[in-house]
């Protein structure tokens, strides 16, 4: 007998908010205030404003050692739309940050449902094996269950659409709002979407009934 999605813990924890609201709100505004009232210009200023969620990834890397695909998502993110920024000379793609990556994920997602594996099931699985190779096996016996398959084919349609939604919300929120507005309202809008594909997938999985392989 195998819990879908249960056994272990096949939901990846939920952002630590006091350390979003600290490194990815607080100071990056601040030092945008700050620098745009010392006169820098406003691509420098969000350049050197995305030293600080950089440093929050990094600093979650250090502590875990794992790959954070989100955190990963987020410095590319920050990098091409800093880039981007530089050769348009429009300052408001150095505030779209998490976009892309969740735009990539979003895509990524929708597209893995012709496959038999959709994208989460290696996300659940994941975090429900830990890499234990017999946790691996069991969880791999489960692709031929209806049950199964219909459970990570509904979780991996939410994410994908969560996550274009989340894209084209902080896009629209880089190019419509003002500058130092638009710095705290796209991590707002990225871990306020996390939060909810989080919360959603746990009720999910507390409904589940067991499933067996």
């Amino acid at each position: 007998m195998a819990d879908i999605p249960r056994s272990g813990n096949p939901v990846p924890q939920g952002p630590d908010f006091r350390r979003v609201l600290l490194l990815d709100i607080v100071l990056p505004v601040a030092a945008v205030v700050l620098l745009e009232w010392s006169g820098v210009s406003a691509l420098v200023a969000y350049a050197a404003a995305s030293v600080f969620p950089i440093g929050s990834v990094a600093g979650a890397w250090l502590r875990r050692r794992a790959v954070d695909i989100i955190g990963v998502g987020v410095v590319l993110g920050i990098g091409s739309g800093l880039l981007l920024g530089v050769l348009t000379a429009d300052p408001r793609f150095g505030l779209v940050r998490a976009a892309p990556g969740f735009a990539l994920f979003g895509i990524a997602a929708l597209l893995s449902l012709f496959t038999a594996r959709p994208l989460m099931f290696f996300v659940a699985r994941a975090f429900a094996t830990r890499g234990d190779p017999a946790l691996t096996a069991a969880w791999n016996a489960r692709v031929g269950v209806p049950r199964f398959q219909h459970i990570m084919r509904k979780i991996t349609v939410v994410w994908g659409v969560g996550a274009l939604i989340e894209a084209m919300l902080a896009i629209a929120s880089a190019f419509l709002l003002p500058g130092q507005i638009a710095l705290a309202a796209e991590p707002i809008i990225a871990f306020g979407m996390v939060g909810l594909l989080l919360a959603w997938t746990r009720g999910v999985q507390r409904r589940a009934p067991p499933i067996e392989a």
